[in-house]
């Protein structure tokens, strides 16, 4: 039995079994800016937003309601106590956030369910864009439990399919400027409704978080403090998703030690 379990075990090593993969910062920015000049609050803006700002998995941005964001700051003691938080002691107001509730009852579970819970905050820019897609540009739906989400389509709350549907669709780069594999996107098949994932230099939600995660890392966020944010583990973020530049990581290290005695 221990030489048949022994030929189960995958021989690759930990570096090889990791998928490096992932979108350069400066493609995310560059769809990013290009979403908020023409497409500014819109369903797509949103979810690339937050996408890349969180490094969110498909099923923490369905998992989102619109109860769930506190855009003025306010505390709910109702969101602090699901995740598991009591609201004594704690101040009135601690900036905008936004909650992440696991609610596997109505078909919103986190990956990690309990332990995927917590409260993340949000930027002045991510408030105006929220603020704004709410008010002019959320299909107004709910989903079959009653609920209110976030993101919403015609039907209600997206399926995992539509959310990874759209990243595709997000991240093909005759989105901006030309098809680097010569083809015309008047007929084009990778831009059939189906077919976005087919594009070879389009990125699935995975490799938006994995160069979402990287990112936060380039800019000199600690392994801990990244791994909180996007709900991961500081060794998971090591081995599978911290794929920075190692001279930008000495700058920041350089920056760190500097006041060192």
């Amino acid at each position: 039995m221990p030489d048949k379990v022994q030929l189960l075990k995958p021989a690759a090593t930990a570096d090889e079994q990791t998928n490096t993969e992932k979108i350069a910062p400066d493609r995310a920015r560059e769809i990013l800016a290009h979403l908020e000049r023409f497409e500014y609050a819109s369903r797509d803006h949103v979810v690339m937003l937050l996408m890349w700002r969180f490094a969110f998995r498909y099923s923490d941005l369905r998992a989102i309601d619109l109860r769930d964001l506190s855009l003025d700051g306010d505390l709910d003691e109702e969101r602090l106590r699901e995740i598991g938080e009591e609201p004594e002691n704690l101040p009135d107001e601690i900036g905008p956030h936004l909650y992440m509730v696991s609610r596997p009852e109505s078909g919103t579970r986190l990956k990690n369910h309990l332990k995927s819970q917590r409260v993340v905050s949000l930027t002045a820019e991510e408030v105006e864009v929220l603020r704004d897609y709410i008010e002019t540009k959320r299909v107004d739906k709910t989903d079959d439990a009653g609920r209110e989400p976030l993101i919403t389509t015609v039907q209600g709350r997206p399926t995992d399919a539509s959310v990874r549907r759209w990243m595709y669709r997000m991240t093909q780069p005759c989105l901006i400027g030309d098809c680097p594999h010569d083809r015309d996107p008047d007929d084009c098949e990778f831009l059939e409704h189906g077919h976005e994932s087919s594009c070879p230099s389009t990125h699935s939600p995975h490799r938006i978080r994995t160069g979402a995660i990287s990112n936060m890392r380039e800019q000199g966020i600690s392994v801990e403090d990244v791994a909180e944010r996007v709900d991961a583990t500081p060794e998971t973020v090591r081995q599978h998703y911290d794929f920075s530049a190692e001279m930008k990581r000495l700058e920041n290290r350089r920056t760190q030690f500097e006041d060192l005695q």
